[in-house]
């Protein structure tokens, strides 16, 4: 199944409800350890999350609309005509600025590409961990013509219920498996 940043993975699309996702993954989800926990505006198969911008404490809603995948390095999908068990981090930064495109490097390792909406984690020795697309518009610098407001971040992070740690001008830290740092230019 072929990743499509911005658009989303094989028949998948960024914008459809979780009926329309079940139809080509099937109802039958699965929890593996890596996908940490707090996953109830998601639909979980194996090697992949599908993340929900509508759901309550029981799983996504009816009309709630895709606005993220994340597969791990074990999901039988590619990326860059590679399968992604077999990337690794300088495949990914090769691929980048052979296209021009922007790639931002963290402290930790992993790397985003802000243009692409895609943010990379890596193990240690460099092979890709996870990757997670993202299509939400109250964060897309490409497509929005204004800058997010810290409602906006404010709203995306309550609607993803994930647990806001620090905002400021320059960043934002949130809890989600891991400690994730986004760049943000945010207007007061």
């Amino acid at each position: 199944m072929k990743l499509l940043p911005t658009v989303g993975i094989g028949e998948i699309r960024f914008g459809m409800n979780p009926k329309e996702v079940a139809t080509v993954f099937g109802s039958d989800t699965i929890w593996e350890q890596w996908m940490g926990g707090n996953l109830n505006d998601s639909l979980c198969y194996p090697g992949i999350i599908f993340y929900f911008d509508e759901h309550d404490t029981y799983g996504p809603l009816e009309n709630g609309k895709l606005v993220q995948i994340e597969a791990n390095a074990s999901f039988p999908g590619t990326l860059f005509e590679a399968p992604l068990s077999a990337l690794t981090r300088n495949d990914v930064l090769l691929h980048l600025r052979s296209r021009n495109l922007v790639a931002k490097e963290y402290p930790n390792g992993s790397l985003e590409s802000p243009d692409l909406r895609v943010h990379w984690w890596f193990n240690e020795d460099g092979s890709l961990n996870i990757v997670r697309f993202d299509n939400v518009p109250a964060l897309a610098t490409k497509t929005n013509k204004r800058r997010p407001t810290q409602t906006d971040v404010s709203e995306f992070l309550c609607s993803r219920q994930v647990a806001l740690t620090r905002v400021t001008d320059e960043a934002i830290s949130v809890q989600h498996s891991e400690l994730i740092h986004r760049q943000l230019p945010l207007t007061r």
